[in-house]
Order: structure tokens, then sequence, then C-alpha cells
């Protein structure tokens, strides 16, 4: 082995001109660190990054009610399920926890306000079909 021989340092030999880096600088304030890196201002709560699971929006309950039982309960229903996926995603996981807890209150108020006012309107017509009936 030859005495004079040194080591190379990391990427020297792939600098071609442009550094140690390929030519390409990080200034975007990202980093690679196998994960997402929240730029924005927001917090989680949670000091390692780590979520805990995203909280089901209730979007199919939502929907059904809005459809079959009640249509204005329905949509304030649909519309905090649809916050929920964007409060999981900026990191505020309390806020979306409340807003899916927001959209099953509000579309299970409208099932059973629907439910009850289906139940009185039939027993109305039943009753005025059953009076109109002796006549």
């Amino acid at each position: 082995m030859d005495q004079n021989y040194q080591p190379q340092q990391p990427n020297q030999q792939y600098n071609n001109g442009y550094g140690n880096n390929n030519g390409y600088q990080n200034n975007g304030g990202f980093q690679n660190n196998g994960g997402f890196q929240n730029n924005c201002g927001f917090q989680n709560g949670f000091g390692n990054g780590n979520m805990p699971p995203k909280p089901d929006n209730n979007m199919v309950l939502a929907i059904l009610v809005t459809l079959c039982c009640c249509l204005p309960l329905g949509i304030v229903g649909i519309v905090k399920a649809s916050q929920v996926n964007s409060l999981y995603m900026a990191g505020q996981y309390q806020a979306a926890v409340a807003s899916a807890a927001d959209a099953k209150k509000w579309s299970m108020i409208g099932l059973i306000s629907g439910l009850v006012i289906n139940v009185i309107s039939f027993i109305f017509y039943f009753m005025a079909g059953m009076c109109s009936a002796m006549m």
C-alpha cells in the first residue's frame, strides 16, 4: 500500500464543480428526514411529530341523514365532517376531534328529529284516514 495515500472526503469524487451537493441547494425550508416537517407554524401538541390516528369524520352518517331524514341538520353535519381532514392535516388534532364530534352530534340530532317527524306524520295520516273512513 502507498504510504502517501489519503482517502477522499465523502462526495468529493462526485462534486463535478458544483460543490458537495451535486448542484442542489436546500433553501426551501424542508428537511429530508423521512417525514413531513411542519413549516406552516401550526403546533400539534405532540413534541415528536407523531400524531394519533385520524378521527372518523362521520361523513357517511351526515350524508345519509341529509338524504333520508333532515336536510338542514344533515348539511351542518356534512360541513363539520368536511373540516376534520383539513384540521388533522394541519396538525390541529384536538380541533379535528372536536369537529368530528360536532359532525356526529348534528347528524344524530338530525336522525332523531327526522324519525320523530316521520312517526308524527304517519300517526297524523293514519288518524286522518280513520276519520275519513268513519264518515
